[in-house]
Order: C-alpha cells, then sequence, then structure tokens
C-alpha cells in the first residue's frame, strides 16, 4: 500500500469561513450521514442499529425511525421501529475545550451522533434479507448533485441467515464526517471492523436516495471521482481508502459499500452514505510514522511470536499538543501512549492465524482552537502460522516410555522440532516421562508454533503424603513419620531411609528420612520428610535500675527466643512473681527461670544497680543598678541521673540551671534529675546605692535669642566613676553644659555599672526688644518721593538708638523724602540687643487711559460712539481729547473717512494718566481683494480644500458657495467626483457683494483588489500575487509583503522562508500620482526542507572486503531510506552495507521528515575485483572422472599461459586458456607416476604481471 494511502487524515476541523457564511438550506433537515449495522444475538434474532449524523444548524432528530426488512425469496415486508439508544446525541465536533458549538447553544456550527436501535427476531431464514433506513433530506449546500436540498439519504444492510446461520454486520470505528482541505492530500478510512473475521470487499457507490434510485452528480462528477481533485480521486477496494486532494471548496457527497465473504460465499452487506465538506484550512495537521518510524503502515508476524512496535506523533505547528488514540482494532493487543510515541504489541494466537490482515486505526489529535486538527492512520498485520495436533501413549510405574507424535497442519516445509525433553526424532518422541511436556514446531518461513501435551501415568502410585511429628526440644529423639498413599495397586511395602519396613517410624531426631513405597505391581515410588526441631531455647535480660536512691522501683524482663512459644516465667523475688517484667525491685540481683510450651527450661540472672544522691551547689551575680532586675541566680547539679531539670520560685518560674532578671532578694531553686530525683538550695542577689546630683555654678542667657549661658554640676551614688552627657545637639560632655541658649536642659549620669540618672536644669534669658511704627505719610502722585515713618522701641534695656535701611542711612525715630517702598527700622538697647520692624510706603496706581467705540466700522454717512474710560490714580476723572473734540467721556463722530482719535485721562489729584487712540474705518468693498484657492489637480476620493481670502478688507464678510458647500471662508473639506468650478459670494456688513471662483480637475484612481492566500512548502512557500482589477498599461505597482521585502512588478511570484501570517500591501500608481492600496493577508507554512548528504568510508573497497559504513550527514531529517545500487535497501540512520559482487554503484539516499519535505543524493562507490590464483600440487588421472586434470583456478585473470616440464627440462604440455588442463598425457600416452614442474605465467585485471612454478605429483 502507498504511503499516501496509510495517512488516513480523519480532519475534524469545521470550516473556519463559517463564522462569516450562512447556510443556505432551505429544504434540507441537515443529514449529513447514516448507516446501518445488525447484530447477531443467537437464533433469527439480530439487534439492529441505525446510527444518523445530523447537523445541529437544521432540524432536530426524530424520537424514532423506521427500519424496513425486505425478503423477495421469502415474501416478507415488514417495518420496525428503532428509539433512541439513551446517552446519544452526542456532539461529536472535535473543538478545543473553551469552545460550544451550535449543539449546546454556541456559535460554531457542530456535528451530532444519534444512534437508533431495536431487537427484531426474523420470520424465516433468506439469503435475501435487505434492512433500510430513509430519511428526508440532505444539505442544500451540496454542490456536487442536482437538486440535494430536496433528495432523501438512503442506506441498507444486506443478510443471508439462509447458509449462515448467525451472521454479524461489519460496524464502522469512525464517524463518516470529514472535512479536506483544500491543495491537501486527504485520506478517510470508515474503520470497518467485522467480529466474524470475514474478508471485506469495499467500492464507491453511488449514494441512494431509495432502493432503487440515486443521486444525480453534476458534470463532472461521479461516484468515483466525487469532487474536484488533481490528481484524480482514487479508492483502494481492499481496505477502503479514499485518498483526494481537493483543488476548490465545496461541499459533495460519497458512499461505500462494505461487503463480507467467507470462502468466497455472500454472507452479507453495510453501506455508509457521508458528506465531504472541502474547506480553506489554517492550522496544520498533526501527523505519526509507520512502523517503528518508517512509513510502512502493514507488517506480518508468526502466531505465537509478539510483535511489538512503536508510532510516533507529531505537529508542525509550535505550541500544539497531540494526542494519540486506537480504535481497539485487535482483541487483545494493547496501545499505550507515552510522550506523543505509542507502543502496540500484540502476541496473535493460534486462531489468529488467516490470510486476511488484522487492521487497526490510529487517530492523532492536536489542541487548535477553535476546532482540533485530526488524522487517522491504518495498520494492517497479517498473521502466519499453522496448527498442531500431538498423539500420546501413556506410562507405565512412572517410567519414562510414554510417546507424542506431531502432526502439522499448513505451514512451509521442511519442518523442525524442539521438545521440551531431549531425545526427540523429528515430529515424534519416545522415552517420555509422565507430565507436562511442550514441543516447538518451526517451519521454513521461521514461523515458531508452541503447544503443550500431557503424558499421563498408568499403575504408579499417585500420591504418597507424609505425616510428621517434629522433635519436642532442641537435641531431642522423640519425632514420628507415617506415609500414607492414594493411587497404585496395594497391598504396598514400605522401606525408610533408616531401615524400617513399617508404614510408620518413631523415636526419630531431627532430620531427613525418605521412603520407598512398592506397589502390588511392582511399580515404586519416592518420597521424602524433613523431621524438623525447635531452635534452642534462649533468653536475654534487660534491667531498668532504680530510679533514686534507696528506692524500689527496679524492674527486669526476660526476653526468650528459640523454644516453643508461649513461654512461661519464675523470679526468685518475694514474693514469687511469674511475669515476663518483675517490679518493684530495690538494688539486688534475681533470677528467672523461662520454661517453653515443650516443657524446655533455661535461667539467667539480672543486677538491678541504686544511682547516686541529688546535690546541688550555687551562685549568683548583684543587681547592676539600684532597684534593677538583671541580677541572675545559677544553680550546678552533680549526682543523680543527669540530665537535670530545674524550677526557681521567681515570678514568674524559671525552669532553667540559671534564673536571669532577678530584683535584690533570696531565691529558692528545686533540682529534678532524668529519674525525678529532687534536691533544692538557696541563693541571695544584692544591690548597690542609688546615684545623686547637685548644681555646683550657674550663668543666665545675656540677649534674648542667645546661647552664651552655662552650669557646672557634681554627682555621688552609684558606683564611680560617673561619665555625664548633656542633651545638646551635638551633645556636650563633662560636669559643664557651656553655649547654652535658654531652655530646659538634662544631663545624662552614668556610673560604672550603667546605672543612669537624668539631671534637669533651667537657664533662663531677658525679654526681646521690640520696634514699633507710629505714623507713616503715604506718596501723593505715582512716582513722587514725599512720603515719611516714625519708630519707637519696647522691651529689652533702655536706652534706644535707630538705625533706617534708607539710602543714605537715617538715624532719627522719623524717616523723611521716602519714596514708595519697603523700609526697615532697627531699634539698639543698652545691651547691644536689637529689634527691627518694616513699613510699606505706598503710592497711587499708574493712571491707564482706555477708549472704545461702539462700532470701529461704519458704513458711509453713519455715526458711532467713542467712549473714554480711567483706571489708577484716586479716582474723579477727567478726559481732555484731540481733534478738537473738547472734554467729556463720550464723543459721537461721523467721519467721511478712516480718522484717529485720541484722549488723556486726569484724577482727583490732577496725576496725569496715559493717552490712548482709536482709528475708525469707513467700509468700501470696491476697495478689496477676493482670492479664491483650491488643491488641484487631486485623485479621485481624495479630500480636497476650497478657500477665500480677502485682502485689504475690514473683515466680518459673509462667504456663500455653491455645490452645496454652504458659508464661511474655509477651508472646506470636499472629495469632488468629477472636475468642477468651485464659486464663493462675499457680502460685507454694509450688504455690498463680490464673487470669484476655482477649477478643481479630478484625475481617476487605478483599481486594486488582491485576495487572501495561505501556501504550505518545504524551505520556502510560494504564493502568485496578482491584481483582480483592470488597469491599463503605464501604471505602476508596489507589492508590499510584509517581511521587509517588496516588488515593483505587477504580478510577481514570491516565496517567504519563515512561517508566519503577513500583511501583504499593493499600490498602484497611475501617471497622474494617483494611489490606490489594498490589504490581504499571506499565510505561509514553511517546514524545514531536508538536506540529504552522506560519507561513505571506504568509498572504494576490494569485493573481498565488500563492507562499506555509510554516515549520514543530512539536514532536518527524521527518516532515511539507503538504495544501495543492488537492490538492497536500508532504513537505519547509519548503515553498514556488505556487497558481493564487483562493480560501481550509485548509492542514493532518500531522507524525509516529519513535514514530509523530501531530499535525496546519489554518490558512487566502487566495489574493485579481487585478483586471485590457485594451482594443486599433486592430480589423480585414473580414470575414476575425480581429480583427472590439473590446472590452475583464479579470478580476474586477463592473460595466461602454463607450462609442465619432465625431469629434463622438456616441455611435455602448455595452454593459453585457463580452462584448459593438462591429462597426464604426452602425445596422448599417460606419463609416468611421479613429479613434473610447471610454470605459470598470467596478467591480472590491472594489467600486472605474475609468475608461480612448483612441483604437481601424477598419482593414480
Amino acid at each position: 500500500m502507498k504511503t499516501q494511502l496509510q495517512t488516513l487524515r480523519a480532519i475534524w476541523i469545521f470550516i473556519i469561513l463559517s463564522f462569516i457564511i450562512k447556510h443556505n438550506e432551505a429544504y434540507a433537515s441537515h443529514a449529513q450521514g447514516a448507516d446501518l449495522t445488525y447484530q447477531c444475538l443467537g437464533g433469527n434474532q439480530y439487534k439492529i442499529n441505525v446510527s444518523f449524523y445530523r447537523d445541529c444548524g437544521g432540524v432536530n432528530a426524530p424520537n424514532t425511525v423506521t427500519v424496513n426488512a425486505q425478503s423477495a425469496s421469502c415474501n416478507q415486508n415488514i417495518n420496525y421501529t428503532l428509539t433512541k439508544v439513551p446517552g446519544t446525541g452526542v456532539d461529536i465536533t472535535q473543538t478545543c475545550n473553551q469552545i460550544q458549538t451550535n449543539c449546546s447553544g454556541g456559535m460554531y456550527p457542530g456535528v451530532q451522533e444519534w444512534v437508533y436501535t431495536t431487537t427484531i427476531t426474523l420470520p424465516a431464514q433468506c439469503n435475501d434479507w435487505v434492512f433500510s433506513f430513509t430519511l428526508c433530506c440532505r444539505n442544500n449546500v451540496i454542490n456536487t448533485i442536482q437538486n440535494p436540498g430536496t433528495e432523501n439519504i438512503y442506506v441498507e444492510a444486506k443478510l443471508n441467515n439462509l447458509d449462515f446461520a448467525c451472521n454479524n454486520s461489519p460496524t464502522f470505528s469512525n464517524p463518516p464526517v470529514s472535512f479536506p482541505c483544500v491543495l491537501q492530500t486527504f485520506c478517510y478510512n470508515h474503520g470497518a471492523n467485522d467480529v466474524d473475521n470475514d474478508s471485506l470487499a469495499y467500492s464507491l457507490i453511488a449514494p441512494k436516495t431509495g432502493a432503487n434510485t440515486t443521486v444525480t452528480y453534476v458534470v463532472p462528477y461521479t461516484p468515483q471521482q466525487p469532487l474536484a481533485s488533481n490528481p484524480p480521486v482514487t479508492f483502494n477496494s481492499q481496505n477502503g481508502d479514499i485518498c483526494m486532494t481537493p483543488s476548490m471548496m465545496q461541499v459533495t457527497v460519497v458512499a461505500v459499500l462494505v461487503e463480507e465473504y467467507q470462502d468466497g460465499i455472500f454472507k452479507g452487506s453495510v453501506m455508509r452514505d457521508m458528506q465531504i465538506k472541502t474547506i480553506n484550512c489554517s492550522n496544520t495537521l498533526p501527523y505519526i510514522t509507520g512502523i517503528n518510524g518508517t512509513n510502512v503502515f502493514n507488517t506480518s508476524v508468526c502466531a505465537q511470536a509478539n510483535l511489538t512496535f512503536t508510532i510516533q506523533g507529531f505537529d508542525p505547528d509550535p505550541g500544539q499538543n497531540i494526542t494519540l488514540t486506537w480504535n481497539n482494532g485487535i482483541p487483545g493487543a494493547s496501545f499505550v501512549v507515552n510522550n506523543n510515541i505509542a507502543t502496540f504489541s500484540w502476541t496473535p494466537g493460534i486462531n489468529d492465524i488467516s490470510n486476511i490482515p488484522h487492521c487497526f486505526t490510529v487517530t492523532v489529535k492536536d489542541d487548535a482552537c477553535p476546532y482540533n486538527g485530526l488524522q487517522t492512520y491504518s495498520f494492517c498485520i497479517t498473521v502466519n502460522g499453522f496448527t498442531l495436533s500431538i498423539a500420546t501413549t501413556n506410562s507405565n510405574c512412572g517410567a519414562s516410555n510414554g510417546t507424542a507424535t506431531v502432526t502439522v497442519n499448513g505451514g512451509q516445509a521442511p519442518f523442525t522440532y524442539t521438545w521440551s525433553q531431549n531425545g526427540g526424532n523429528g515430529n515424534q518422541h519416545n522415552g517420555l516421562p509422565p507430565g507436562n511436556h511442550w514441543v516447538s514446531v518451526t517451519d521454513n518461513s521461521g514461523c515458531t508454533i508452541t503447544q503443550n501435551f500431557t503424558i499421563n501415568n498408568n499403575g504408579a502410585p499417585g500420591n504418597i503424603n507424609i505425616t510428621s511429628t517434629n522433635v519436642s526440644c532442641f537435641g531431642g529423639a522423640n519425632g514420628s513419620a507415617t506415609a500414607n498413599v492414594n493411587g497404585g495397586q496395594p497391598p504396598y511395602t514400605y522401606l525408610w531411609s533408616n531401615g524400617m519396613i513399617t508404614q510408620g517410624i518413631n523415636g526419630l531426631t531431627a532430620g531427613t528420612y525418605w521412603v520407598q513405597v512398592t506397589t502390588n505391581q511392582g511399580c515404586v515410588k519416592y518420597d521424602t520428610i524433613i523431621i524438623n526441631q525447635p531452635a534452642p531455647l534462649l533468653a536475654s535480660l534487660s534491667v531498668i535500675n532504680v530510679q533514686c536512691f534507696g528506692g524500689n522501683n527496679g524492674m527486669a524482663t526476660a526476653y526468650p527466643t528459640g523454644g516453643t512459644a508461649p513461654y512461661n516465667y519464675l523470679w526468685n523475688t518475694v514474693p514469687v512473681q511469674t511475669t515476663q517484667t518483675a517490679t518493684g525491685l530495690s538494688a539486688g540481683t534475681y533470677t528467672v527461670t523461662v520454661t517453653d510450651a515443650n516443657g524446655c527450661m533455661v535461667q539467667y540472672n539480672a543486677s538491678v544497680m541504686n544511682p547516686s544522691p541529688v546535690s546541688i551547689s550555687t551562685s549568683s551575680l548583684a543587681v547592676s543598678c539600684n532597684g534593677g532586675s538583671n541580677g541572675m541566680a545559677i544553680a550546678i547539679p552533680f549526682g543523680g541521673n543527669a540530665p537535670y531539670s530545674f524550677m526557681w520560685n521567681t515570678n514568674p518560674i524559671q525552669y532553667t540551671d540559671t534564673a536571669f532578671g532577678l530584683a535584690a532578694g533570696t531565691y529558692t531553686v528545686t533540682v529534678v534529675d532524668m529519674t525525678g530525683c529532687t534536691n533544692t538550695a538557696s541563693v541571695t542577689v544584692t544591690e548597690p546605692m542609688p546615684i545623686l546630683a547637685n548644681i555646683n555654678f550657674y550663668k543666665g542667657v545675656s540677649c534674648n535669642g542667645l546661647n552664651d549661658g552655662s552650669v557646672t554640676i557634681g554627682a555621688s551614688g552609684g558606683v564611680g566613676p560617673y561619665t555625664v552627657v548633656w542633651n545638646t545637639i551635638p551633645a556636650q560632655y563633662g560636669y559643664t553644659l557651656n553655649n547654652a541658649f535658654a531652655g530646659n536642659y538634662t544631663a545624662t549620669i552614668t556610673d560604672a555599672n550603667g546605672c543612669v540618672l537624668n539631671y534637669n536644669i533651667i537657664i533662663n534669658q531677658p525679654a526681646p526688644v521690640f520696634a514699633n511704627i507710629t505714623n507713616t505719610i503715604h506718596i501723593t502722585c505715582f512716582g513722587q518721593n514725599n512720603g515719611s515713618a516714625t519708630v519707637a522701641g519696647a522691651g529689652g534695656v533702655a536706652p534706644y538708638t535707630y538705625s533706617w535701611s534708607t539710602v543714605p542711612i537715617q538715624t532719627t525715630a522719623t524717616a523723611v523724602n521716602l519714596q514708595a517702598g519697603n523700609y526697615f527700622a532697627s531699634v539698639i538697647d543698652a545691651n547691644g540687643c536689637t529689634g527691627q520692624t518694616s513699613v510699606l510706603i505706598n503710592q497711587p496706581a499708574v493712571i491707564t487711559t482706555s477708549l472704545q467705540t461702539t462700532n470701529p466700522v461704519i458704513c458711509p454717512q453713519h455715526t458711532t460712539d467713542l467712549i473714554a474710560n480711567a483706571t489708577g490714580g484716586v479716582g474723579n476723572y477727567v478726559f481732555v481729547w484731540s481733534n478738537g473734540l473738547g472734554v467729556g467721556g463720550v464723543k459721537t463722530v461721523s467721519p467721511t473717512q478712516n480718522t484717529t482719535y485720541s484722549v488723556q485721562a486726569y484724577d482727583g489729584n490732577n496725576c496725569p494718566g496715559t493717552i490712548v487712540s482709536i482709528t475708525i474705518t469707513v467700509n468700501n468693498i470696491d476697495s478689496i481683494t477676493l482670492l479664491v484657492n483650491g488643491t488641484t489637480p487631486v485623485c479621485e476620493g481624495e479630500e480636497v480644500s476650497v478657500w477665500a481670502n480677502v485682502l485689504d478688507g475690514i473683515g466680518n464678510y459673509q462667504y456663500q458657495w455653491n455645490n452645496g458647500l454652504g458659508t464661511g471662508a474655509g477651508p472646506h473639506i470636499i472629495k469632488p467626483q468629477q472636475s468642477t468650478y468651485y464659486k464663493v459670494l462675499v457680502t460685507d456688513v454694509c450688504g455690498n457683494t463680490k464673487a470669484d471662483s476655482v477649477y478643481i480637475t479630478v484625475n481617476p484612481l487605478p483599481m486594486v483588489d488582491i485576495s487572501p492566500q495561505s501556501s504550505k512548502g518545504c524551505g520556502e512557500a510560494s504564493f502568485v500575487c496578482y491584481n483582480s482589477g483592470n488597469n491599463p498599461n503605464g501604471y505602476v505597482y508596489q507589492w508590499n509583503f510584509g517581511d521587509g521585502n517588496s516588488s515593483s512588478q505587477a504580478s510577481p511570484i514570491y516565496a517567504y522562508k519563515n512561517s508566519g501570517t503577513y500583511t501583504v500591501i499593493l499600490t498602484v500608481t497611475t501617471p497622474y500620482g494617483c494611489k490606490m492600496s489594498d490589504t490581504t493577508q499571506f499565510v505561509a507554512t514553511v517546514f524545514p526542507q531536508s538536506v540529504a548528504n552522506f560519507e561513505a568510508t571506504p568509498d572504494e573497497v576490494s569485493v573481498f572486503e565488500g563492507s562499506i559504513r555509510f554516515k549520514n550527514l543530512s539536514e532536518e531529517a527524521d527518516t532515511w531510506l539507503w538504495s544501495f545500487g543492488d537492490n538492497e535497501t536500508s532504513n537505519i540512520e547509519n548503515p553498514t552495507h556488505l556487497y558481493k559482487e564487483k562493480g560501481v554503484y550509485a548509492v542514493t539516499l532518500y531522507v524525509n521528515n516529519k513535514w514530509n519535505c523530501q531530499s535525496e543524493i546519489t554518490k558512487e562507490v566502487t566495489i574493485l575485483p579481487e585478483f586471485t590464483f590457485y594451482i594443486p600440487n599433486a592430480f589423480t588421472p585414473d580414470g575414476d572422472g575425480k581429480n583427472e586434470v590439473f590446472n590452475g583456478k583464479g579470478e580476474e585473470i586477463l592473460e595466461y599461459s602454463m607450462y609442465v616440464f619432465d625431469r629434463w627440462g622438456h616441455v611435455i604440455f602448455e595452454t593459453n586458456s585457463l580452462d584448459a588442463g593438462w591429462d597426464g598425457t604426452v602425445k596422448g600416452n599417460m606419463v609416468p607416476v611421479g613429479t613434473y614442474v610447471y610454470l605459470v605465467k598470467l596478467k591480472d585485471y590491472r594489467g600486472k604481471e605474475h609468475h608461480y612454478d612448483g612441483h604437481v605429483s601424477v598419482i593414480r
């Protein structure tokens, strides 16, 4: 079977396009497939099953279906009702976990499998039963047959229960739902199985619409070519494989008929109707290898021989996971999957021998979303072998005189025989002892069959059962044995190994005894018995000593071994104790007597010891500071049994040998050793006197805020010497604090034990000096210097002096001639302490004159108002006008031409303000310039801006455009479809108008239309790029392939080196520069290209050696096939090949990888001929036809001459032919027996000369 026919790709990838395409199925019930099978239950009773495959986008499946049973020969026509099998209606769509199909309310198309069944009893046995099922209607989307939406789906099964009383129909293990990918080779197999192991024949038939009607295919499609495929659809009638390479997206129907035969006689048939929908696939399908990584899917095995091989799964898509499952097609076989490698193992039996192969299918599935990719592959195994029949004769008296004869049925002669016991002669074995035996027979094909057989025993005792009594105590002699015999011919005679001839013997010591039993017929049988004795009775003792000195709680325990349990105990305590453990013992030695169940005794002594008493030594560590709690008390125990536990009467209680954190006082400790013995002791902890401090010197701060204060202190108590640290920043050390500000200070006094006293001291200071402003006079007009201010002192120590921040400095209490601004005044007291304040001298704001008009632009002969205002100063403004207008806040004017007016304001202090002007414009439209502009030329569909500009005008114009542009100067954004004039009319505020226009030229766009594509390839994926739009010559094309590369050809062919989804953009430009682009996606799947290469070592070798090692140097290769040029092949990666003939051989290495990227390379190796020459040293020309001629033999000899000389040197024979030899005659007369001299001259195949000379003896 061709490799591609093995790849049964049952692809459960539903149509990704179906996300956007709606089915037009006005009439259809959405029936996608059906089949009908039957199972014999015995007699004429059968179980009928109908499987109906429903498109979940259609109507609901019926609750019941009807199957018709007809027989023309028996005149039968019966209808049976089948009901749904509970639990069916399962969604069999292979989706990823998170996807729901429309079978369960989701959005993705799905398919359900509904199974209907019933049990019937046929009224007669007929050879032409036909069971049929029909349902309306097929899917209306089928486009390869006529009127699909009105056509029924019809399937039938046939049965011959006249010639075959209880036949089971074939069944299908793979659902009939397939979605081949366009431009990908796809094979499908229904997985038909037959439990009766009948021969199956497959054929493609026209799908039926009734018992005698079929669908009509649209030309050119037929039942054998139901869709467009290149190459055409193929069908294997032996295993049912259907293969195709769809060339377009289609929906079609096919029907397969499976017929079963036994010994060439028709038994029955089933058919399956299924729908095939070809789709565009984005997922790369997973795949598996053949047997052990090869492309071979068929093999053979001998019965009783184990067949184990591996199947490996692959998925070219990174990140996807795959699963491998099988259809359990071969009973008794195992299929175990681990890390994407399946191991198949099967040991067929004799009943599996058949010329009909045993087949199973393997499905590999990925986890692509939304639909999984699947493929199904078939594997077929032919079981070879033969059967054995064995005739036996029994043995007599248990002797080796049985016989066995094997008869072989089938197989290929000659046969070899191996018997489980030596001595067999071919197919017969004599001298076999009674018991189980086997024989293995191997035929000429290498198949071995092993069969077990039994040689029975005539006359000997069937069984000897010896009952015995063992010796009671070690070394005793009270054992016994009795022989009990079953079978054979009584009476029996007995002979024991100790000479006794009775059935039973007594007074036995431990040991092995045999008995010989002889039947009345003289048949003898032996048996043995072992008389045992118990192990020697021993005991070991364990002792627990007295817990505390002088106590009586010791214990001793005896642990017996050997002898016979149970044991009894006796201790010499007062009173006596009889338990295994003696308790309540004081110090001393005790004796125990141990007696076992058989009365055997042993005695042992145990010594119980007294421990020493517990004693305590104590010490303490005083508290470091008065009132502290860091004292310690220490207990040191000795005597008793360590380790010890401790308990102090502290609060809380402490349990260590040292008590920590103690205040001054007396404490008690209790010590307990490991056995609970106790003692107590007391410990006293002391403490020092408290620390005291006093002031020896004090000085306060001189001026408020200064740091010239100081203080000196003294210390006593605690444990000297002392350290003193003041809480200043930075800290000061010692008894004296210097440079202190007024405030609270703390001196931290620490004694030699680290005890601390914090001593607080206050440093005082005088009140601060204050400066207060008592009078202020501000500026009259902005920018003048007639201000003044007066300051007065307070606080500190009088008298005071003054200082102002004027230039020059003024030192009186009052500062005069001040300009506006901020001034600082300082007051200094008698101690030089300073107080400071500031004063702000204000001035009025600048007087700012403003001028407005009710209308800055007027029409001729119109009036407008001029309005003056002012800010700043002190108010009460007066406005003075130019142009002879006088004074006043509002003036009405009516100029005849553009005129400028000015005004100035004065406040109540008569301070002048700024002068401002305004121009009144008299509107005249004839003086403006109107410009209309636009972007031209433009391309069709482009946005264009048109706008109007008025130059030399006064503004406030109204714009009105034609072509629906509305109002406003613009720019207006438009998309003109053709060349057009755009006109604007401008109106000023006085109602006067002016018009102008612009012409926009529109050039047409090119036509651009590109479609998405997908391509797969080895090493690269090629795409034919073309534009569906029709453009004239002269247009410029620019392709951007999304990977950094581009092309300016109109229809380039481009190949991607890497897999991916690429965004492809085509831009077409007209001679006028108009551009149009279209974007699509190219999906490239690039598989690594295998590169075949190898080396041969050596590449030239003698034919005598002939062995060449081949080393694979290929890249990206997973499988290898070597063709050695001598009709020999190998699929080993690095084979060694032995050439048997000379010559130059073309060695070809074919490699493939998991993506089916193939490569090959051919190199030559040379097998050199080997020159050889042999010549004998004697011959016997005596007429007996043996060894009559003397000549040489050799290989690769080009020229040859041989001479034979007599003892005098005369040539008595010569020849130039290697085939001609000396017959021992000279001129027709036999030469005398003796020794002669020969000389041979020859040239080998290389032209090298060789000379050989020697003696040859003539013997008769």
